[in-house]
């Protein structure tokens, strides 16, 4: 072993915030576990507020910058960088990523930026985006580059950085998402508060995440609505968002009050998905579903749009689960209706969802960053 290799001693981690989003999620997986190979790690945010403290392990230092944007963060970041000197800046979601490259190059030190990049920008830019994203996309453009390493989260997305972005290839490299955690069957066996779970007569559906409208819960809502009408079901949508209202709206005029419940946000999915009949993704476009994940884990069966990108990579184009094609409410309809009548057992669910442990992710990001800061191709 060469000797004059440098030693990985601490990582830091920069993110906005912990609220509820699944980028932040992955993070504090990937911290957690991170923080058990004897490497200290720090976790940077802008302001240290959100859902997902109650996760984090209490061997992470965490630095609240106590800024209420990520750019006015940005001189308690380049501070942070001269004097806590890590071995290498890690950082997710976009106008993170893309503020970290700037601070990083604002502080005059040599500490490698290494980006991870969820989203499938192209199908960002496609739908119709508000101002503040098509601008954050065109400094994105510039600055990405500039990392010493991206990380995509998936194939699909390492693709389209390739084609948007016109990053060089060499520069990317694909990590799944830390999705599957070493106290699985201890999250799944937690209780769960909620009449239909323990209502063993009426099949439950689930559905997990932001009530944003990239998830297009309501193809979901009408299809399952057409579904009603075939089985006996209920539907929960677990998760939060400025999309509520709407939804609720729409559920209140399909005369589904009682078969349709949003319950908010959930610490712990895993027990919900464990002791529901199907997991649904009906997203108009991912990066990688970590819920889809999170489902298949728990065994689970599922059914997933064909959206770009993620599910058919994750599902080997239909292999363990149902892919349906994006806004059919019909063909969604009556995958729901099959899915609840002739459950599927798939043996192999909880084996492929696997490859998206939480020691795989760890390994392969402990792995670059070894590489990054010893200058190893």
């Amino acid at each position: 072993m060469d000797k004059t290799r440098k030693k990985l001693n601490k990582i830091a981690l920069f993110l906005p915030s912990l609220t509820g989003g699944g980028a932040e999620r992955v993070f504090v997986t990937l911290a957690n576990s991170l923080v058990e190979h004897e490497i200290k790690i720090d976790l940077v945010l802008a302001n240290a507020f959100g859902n997902y403290f109650s996760m984090l392990s209490n061997k992470i230092q965490v630095i609240d910058l106590k800024s209420s944007s990520v750019i006015l963060s940005i001189p308690g970041l380049i501070d942070y960088l001269r004097t806590e000197k890590p071995d290498v800046l890690l950082s997710a979601v976009e106008n993170a990523n893309t503020w970290a490259i700037i601070a990083k190059k604002l502080s005059g030190t040599s500490i490698p930026v290494i980006i991870t990049e969820h989203s499938t920008w192209s199908q960002v830019l496609s739908n119709q985006p508000p101002l503040k994203e098509k601008a954050l996309f065109q400094i994105a453009s510039s600055i990405y580059p500039l990392a010493d390493k991206l990380v995509a989260v998936s194939n699909g997305i390492q693709a389209d950085l390739i084609e948007t972005f016109n990053i060089n290839p060499n520069k990317l490299v694909c990590i799944y998402n830390p999705v599957v955690p070493k106290n699985l069957d201890f999250l799944t066996a937690a209780h769960v508060a909620h009449p239909w779970i323990a209502d063993k007569n009426c099949p439950v559906i689930i559905s997990v995440g932001r009530l944003v409208k990239v998830k297009d819960y309501p193809t979901l809502i009408q299809a399952f609505s057409l579904a009603k009408k075939l089985t006996n079901c209920r539907l929960i949508i677990l998760g939060e968002g400025p999309e509520r209202n709407a939804l609720q709206t729409l559920i209140n005029q399909l005369g589904l009050q009682n078969d349709i419940d949003l319950p908010g946000f959930v610490e712990n999915p895993f027990a919900w998905m464990a002791k529901c009949d199907l997991f649904v993704l009906s997203s108009l476009y991912e990066g990688l579903p970590t819920v889809l994940i999170e489902a298949m884990a728990c065994g689970t069966p599922v059914v997933s749009t064909n959206c770009i990108s993620g599910p058919a990579e994750i599902l080997e184009n239909g292999k363990y689960g149902d892919l349906i094609p994006l806004g059919d409410v019909n063909l969604l309809a009556a995958a729901l209706v099959e899915n609840v009548n002739h459950p599927k057992a798939n043996s192999k669910i909880k084996e492929r969802a696997n490859d998206f442990s939480v020691n795989n992710a760890a390994d392969a990001y402990i792995e670059l960053i070894k590489k990054v800061i010893n200058h190893e191709e």
